[in-house]
């Protein structure tokens, strides 16, 4: 993903889910639908938040 490695993706068609793992948690950050444009909406995310 962008190529930034602590974060991880799963493709479950139609969707994208990016979460991160720290120690024994599992934090889901987004889930999207995978035919979108992901640069631009995490750009976006980033801008808003």
């Amino acid at each position: 993903m962008l190529g930034i490695r602590e974060y991880r993706e799963v493709f479950f068609k139609p969707y994208r889910i990016i979460y991160r793992v720290i120690g024994t948690n599992v934090y889901v950050l987004l889930i999207a639908d995978g035919r979108r444009d992901m640069r631009t909406l995490l750009q976006r995310r980033l801008v808003d938040a």
